[in-house]
């Protein structure tokens, strides 16, 4: 679900305050702070990525006396390279940035998005989308791969926004919480169901969006509904650090280089798999919230563009 809630969130937040006029100023002002907000940090940690990963990938390839190194042997390896470090082909360390990059597709259509939401009723609209996600699933076509599940969040997102859908205007718990157990119950069924009904693969697929979908929902009205009762009573409500949210982004992007390399080091050493793994785990943690610390406190301008100026 937490994929789906990503695009979900992104798409509803781009069109929040979207103007009831189209407004090629309002896109472009988008643009600018997308620009600076995904596309400079992405390009920065693909190339952070392959700068820290191929060295490290030629010294196994030495101990091993096996190639490591993706774009050796190829017939065009400067191709080879700007595939693996910009488009995610072939080169592992890089394989997590994938969000970023369909998230820059879905922003350059927004302007065509906003377009057939406002045409089209939001149920026909809704019902065209999930019908067309459905069908590329189903049917593997690959050259609409971009038009998926990922896809159909940033609609659903961006529909409930350009239609003024609020969903945090509750002051109360009851509506939330209803929807969340209510949500659990149909999680259930559907487990429960799927190992006794054999579903047409269509409906199978559309059930398993309304679960997603469904939970979205349940999650963020829980979440604004329990903010809005701590506001209320002046009780204090918070779920994380705001040091450790604002590093979230920053975290994601790093930890990934140097997981392998860690990965590697605890199986040379450790003597259990838990150990293994579970160290793994708490070594590059810390080390990636001890490195946005750092650069956050003492480089801020650096950790600014990696981060996208989140903080």
């Amino acid at each position: 679900m937490a994929v789906p809630f990503f695009f979900f969130r992104a798409g509803y937040l781009f069109f929040i305050n979207v103007p009831e006029k189209f407004d090629w100023q309002w896109f472009k002002k988008k643009f600018q702070t997308r620009f600076f907000s995904i596309f400079v940090p992405f390009v920065l940690w693909c190339i952070l990525g392959f700068i820290i990963d191929t060295p490290w990938k030629i010294l196994l390839s030495v101990r091993h006396n096996t190639n490591y190194v993706f774009f050796l042997n190829q017939s065009s390896p400067l191709i080879t390279i700007f595939k693996a470090v910009f488009l995610g082909i072939g080169h592992d360390p890089l394989v997590h940035l994938w969000f970023l990059r369909r998230l820059m597709l879905f922003v350059l259509l927004s302007p065509i998005v906003l377009l057939l939401v406002r045409t089209l009723r939001l149920t026909v609209f809704l019902v065209v989308s999930i019908i067309l996600v459905c069908a590329v699933k189903i049917f593997d076509i690959q050259w609409l791969g971009y038009i998926n599940g990922d896809m159909f969040s940033f609609l659903f997102g961006s529909a409930l926004a350009i239609n003024r859908i609020r969903l945090n205007n509750s002051n109360r718990i009851t509506p939330g919480l209803t929807c969340f157990l209510l949500w659990v119950m149909f999680v259930i069924f559907l487990f429960l169901s799927c190992r006794h009904i054999n579903y047409p693969t269509f409906l199978h697929y559309l059930l398993i969006q309304i679960r997603n979908f469904w939970g979205i929902f349940a999650v963020w009205m829980v979440y604004d509904s329990l903010k809005a009762v701590a506001r209320k009573y002046n009780l204090r409500c918070n779920f994380f650090p705001n040091e450790l949210i604002s590093l979230s982004f920053f975290i994601y992007c790093c930890h990934i280089p140097v997981l392998g390399i860690i990965e590697f080091v605890f199986a040379l050493k450790a003597p259990f798999e838990i150990i293994r793994y579970f160290g793994t785990f708490s070594v590059t943690t810390i080390y990636a919230i001890s490195l946005g610390w750092f650069l956050c406190k003492f480089f801020p301008k650096l950790y600014s563009i990696l981060s996208g100026a989140r903080s």
